[in-house]
């Protein structure tokens, strides 16, 4: 009994050692099918595909028609262990069947490579693609004609010589700025900010008494130095002599002299041509040159004469220009010295311009 039983296994594994090695050489004999046309193919990936063969084998390759679009891959289900029950195989042609196959691959392949899905391959940079690069052409009108391309020109560089920004505010006291002097060298000096009635009322021998001394003696000068500008004003409007007041007077004593030699030529003449009747005519040839050359002599005086007068006014306006200028000179010693007598401090002339704008003088 024993030996019928493991006769019957024996031959039992066998059989199924042949099965198994039919069903390999069918799937791998089969011929390929053709694809229909246009795509009509039905394509639905109805193989069976359950791999319910015998010998535990549950069907290589999954086999249950997924991806069943792609004819090629439900085919996986005659693995199983069925033969031909993908009608899908006559719906496409041969060539988009390989298109499908390369596509396939290529999206396997694609995934295959980074294995799972990682949140880590995309922040460590792996997961990134590549942009898309842009086309250079040109942009295109509606016609379809391309559009010429414009090419921005590269700025050019200003080179600045000054500087725009404001100039820095100077430091210090405004007024020194000003006026050139600061109020720490004026000194006692400084009272000259007393209003106007503390200079009037004050004692002459106080220092605002001696500030308002100095004050009445600036303006005491005022006239001084305005009939001085005048003056000058007047001066500068006079042409300067080419010769000197002497020079002019000697040659206009030589003009007059010819003057007085011509009047008594004539005077002769005159004489000659009454003695003569009245009517001679060498006679009255004479007389009338000699009529010309007193003309021409009393002219030439008057020049000369005019000459000299143009030139006595100038030196005259010089002279008193001078004189102004020395009175006004002194003017400047007698204030200096007035301001001297009510400071404390040496006074230099920004002091004294400083003081006179306090004062406003």
């Amino acid at each position: 009994m024993k030996t019928t039983s493991l006769s019957l296994l024996k031959a039992s594994t066998v059989v199924i050692a042949l099965l198994g090695s039919a069903a390999i050489v069918a799937t791998i004999a089969a011929p390929d099918v053709a694809f229909a046309k246009e795509g009509k193919g039905n394509g639905g990936g109805k193989g069976n595909g359950g791999g319910n063969g015998n010998g535990g084998d549950k069907g290589n390759g999954g086999g249950k028609g997924a991806k069943g679009s792609s004819g090629d891959n439900s085919s996986a289900g005659n693995k199983g262990g069925k033969k031909g029950a993908d009608k899908s195989r006559g719906g496409r042609k041969a060539g988009k069947s390989k298109a499908g196959n390369s596509k396939s691959k290529s999206s396997r392949s694609a995934s295959g490579k980074g294995g799972r899905f990682s949140l880590k391959d995309i922040f460590s940079g792996k997961g990134k693609t590549r942009a898309a690069k842009t086309s250079k052409k040109g942009a295109t009108t509606n016609d379809g004609k391309q559009k010429p391309r414009t090419h921005k020109k590269p700025s050019k560089t200003v080179i600045v010589e000054e500087s725009i920004r404001p100039a820095v505010r100077t430091k210090g006291n405004r007024m020194a700025a000003l006026l050139g002097a600061h109020p720490s060298e004026l000194g006692a000096l400084n009272s000259a900010n007393a209003s106007a009635t503390a200079l009037a009322n004050a004692s002459p021998n106080s220092r605002v008494g001696r500030i308002g001394n100095y004050r009445d003696t600036v303006l005491a000068g005022e006239p001084l130095r305005a009939e001085l500008a005048e003056q000058l004003e007047e001066l500068t409007g006079l042409e300067p002599p080419e010769r000197t007041v002497p020079e002019i007077e000697e040659d206009l004593q030589t003009a007059l002299d010819d003057v007085q030699t011509n009047q008594e030529r004539v005077d002769e003449l005159e004489q000659e041509l009454e003695d003569a009747g009245g009517t001679d005519p060498e006679i009255e040839e004479q007389l009338e040159e000699a009529r010309a050359d007193l003309d021409n002599s009393v002219e030439e005086a008057e020049d000369l004469d005019d000459e000299r007068q143009a030139a006595v006014e100038y030196e005259e306006a010089t002279e008193e220009v001078q004189d102004l200028v020395d009175l006004v000179e002194e003017q400047d010693l007698t204030e200096r010295e007035a301001l001297e007598a009510a400071a404390n401090k040496p006074v230099t002339d920004a002091v004294e311009e400083e003081v006179k704008s306090l004062l406003g003088l």
